[in-house]
């Protein structure tokens, strides 16, 4: 049972610091079982300890702004990596050339080099247009992606372009997001 220590830290943004384990010994009297809903009283009287809150790790599921961008970096994380595997795998097979899969892979991190430059646009039209304009790109560059694989033309040049494209801009989205998450979660 986790038990928050009442030592004076009461900063809503500390939670690890407050959260201790204690063992409870609770009296037991006959046929009833134990309550834990409350600590025994210390010899002066007062309670020592008061229970947390339930659930801690979903206390930032109460701020409204978090609970639309959560969901929305899950499931940008999750295609991330679902486009890394499957077009490595693409361009392997189509080359049957590590070096062309390192160049592939390569190119998903060149944006490290336009990173400040996208931060002072980001400072410049706003954090939330920002991630809006990355997430469009995204978009865009998806449903080409769909397109050439419909139309039978991918060919690994147009993942790489492609991958080009979206690595200018991968390595600036997650710092505009967490950025983002870390304003709204402020209010």
């Amino acid at each position: 049972f986790f038990f928050q220590a009442e030592d004076g830290i009461r900063d809503k943004l500390v939670t690890g610091v407050q959260t201790c384990a204690l063992p409870i010994s609770a009296p037991t009297t006959a046929g009833r079982a134990p309550r834990f809903d409350r600590p025994a009283p210390s010899p002066e009287g007062r309670s020592t300890v008061s229970a947390v809150p339930r659930a801690p790790t979903l206390a930032p599921f109460q701020i409204p702004s978090f609970r639309f961008q959560w969901p929305a970096d899950l499931c940008t994380s999750f295609a991330f990596e679902m486009e890394t595997i499957i077009l490595s795998w693409y361009v392997l097979v189509e080359t049957q050339s590590v070096f062309m899969l390192s160049v592939y892979v390569s190119m998903q991190h060149l944006g490290t080099l336009l990173g400040p430059i996208l931060g002072v646009v980001g400072d410049r039209v706003g954090q939330r247009n920002m991630l809006t304009g990355m997430r469009g790109l995204y978009a865009c560059t998806s449903g080409t992606l769909l397109a050439c694989v419909f139309a039978g033309a991918l060919t690994p040049t147009i993942v790489l372009v492609l991958a080009f494209i979206v690595g200018m801009v991968r390595p600036s989205d997650i710092g505009i997001d967490r950025k983002s998450t870390r304003l709204n979660s402020s209010h």
